[in-house]
C-alpha cells in the first residue's frame, strides 16, 4: 500500500506585505514573500486571485516566481481555497477525469498551506494556463480564453 503525504507550503509574508495584501483584496500587485517547501526556499510574489471568491473567509492565491521555477515547472502557480466545496475534492476529481479523457486541463494537487507559520488549510494547487501550458503539451501558441466572472459564456450558440 502506498502512502501519500500532502506537501506543506509555508508562505512567509512580512508585516507590511501582509497589511498591503489584507487592506485591499482587489489589488493585483503581488506582495514580495518567501515560500518554504521542505528545506527549500523560493522568492515569490503573492496576491489573492478570483472574482467573487475574494470575499470569502478562506482566500485563494496566485504565486509568481518572476522567472521559470524548475521545482514547480512554472512561472506562476494558483492555490485555490475550494471554499465552496467542503469535500475539497470535486474540482480535483473533475480535472483528473478530464485528463483521463484527453481533454486539456491543468495539472493539480492538494497542498497544505501555512502563512507565517499559521495553518490555513488544504488548498488545490493548479498549473497556470498560459504559454507554458501550451508548450508543455506541444501545442501552438495562440489565444487562451479565461472566464473572469460567472457570466462568461463559451457556448458556440449565443442566446
Amino acid at each position: 500500500m502506498q502512502h501519500h503525504t500532502i506537501p506543506k507550503y509555508n508562505i512567509m509574508i512580512g508585516h507590511e506585505g501582509l497589511e498591503k495584501l489584507q487592506s485591499n483584496i482587489w489589488n493585483e500587485e503581488p506582495v514580495p514573500s518567501k515560500l518554504e517547501v521542505g528545506n527549500d526556499s523560493y522568492d515569490i510574489g503573492i496576491t489573492y486571485r478570483g472574482n467573487h471568491i475574494r470575499k470569502f473567509r478562506k482566500k485563494s492565491y496566485r504565486m509568481e516566481f518572476g522567472e521559470y521555477n524548475d521545482y514547480f515547472e512554472a512561472r506562476e502557480v494558483h492555490l485555490n481555497a475550494e471554499y465552496c466545496d467542503p469535500s475539497l475534492i470535486r474540482n480535483k476529481l473533475a480535472l483528473d477525469f478530464f485528463q483521463i479523457l484527453g481533454i486539456l486541463s491543468p495539472k493539480s494537487k492538494h497542498v497544505f498551506i501555512e502563512i507565517n507559520g499559521n495553518p490555513m488549510g488544504i488548498y488545490l494547487q493548479l498549473e497556470s494556463v498560459d504559454d507554458l501550458f501550451l508548450c508543455k503539451r506541444q501545442l501552438e501558441e495562440g489565444a487562451i480564453y479565461y472566464a473572469d466572472d460567472y457570466h462568461a459564456n463559451f457556448s458556440l450558440l449565443t442566446p
